[in-house]
């Protein structure tokens, strides 16, 4: 009897791991063109060894999954030789040193000066709530304070006499100089 080590292993993540029914369904995905690959190598899948799973890695960054997808589909081949390790279907694991490749995130866009402008004079400031609006627009340019820093901000962490705004973000401490916009304007 053929066992379908596969089925088994989405079953474990199933029942055992509880995995979402979306996660398990891209780890059997992943799982599949593993399966593709070591039948055109003429190898079992439960024989690949470590060369195997990075010439496999390659070819699915060659044939332009991004480094994510790839990098998921790494981990689902490490989890189920884990699996399989567990259950002494293997000796050991051909996935144990294997590195993820890296998803470089694409660097921030930044405002020009005319959008910055445009930014800085959208509030009314003839109204009070505008008003206001302008002070957080210009106080996040100024800082560099995330939206969510900013909102959380209470008037004992604003020096107004010294300039200084205090706040704790990311775990890291902030102290923050804000240079009054008329010594800008000249």
């Amino acid at each position: 009897m053929n066992r379908d080590f596969l089925a088994e292993f989405e079953n474990y993540l199933r029942v055992e791991k509880g995995l979402a029914a979306n996660t398990i369904k891209a780890y059997a995905q992943d799982l599949q063109k593993l399966l593709k690959f070591s039948k055109t190598q003429g190898v079992e899948l439960v024989n690949l060894g470590q060369e195997d799973i990075i010439r496999w890695s390659q070819d699915l960054l060659r044939c332009g999954l991004s480094p994510r997808s790839t990098g998921r589909a790494l981990n689902a081949t490490r989890g189920f030789f884990r699996f399989l390790l567990g259950d002494r279907i293997i000796n050991s694991d051909p996935s144990e040193h294997l590195e993820t490749p890296r998803s470089f995130k694409p660097l921030p866009r930044f405002l020009n000066k005319d959008e910055v402008e445009r930014l800085l004079g959208a509030p009314d400031a003839s109204t009070a709530l505008g008003n206001r609006d302008r002070a957080m627009i210009e106080t996040l340019y100024a800082s560099g304070l995330r939206v969510s820093e900013l909102i959380k901000l209470n008037m004992t962490q604003v020096n107004l006499r010294l300039g200084i705004v205090s706040c704790m973000g990311k775990e890291v401490r902030k102290e923050l100089f804000l240079l009054d916009r008329a010594l800008n304007q000249e």
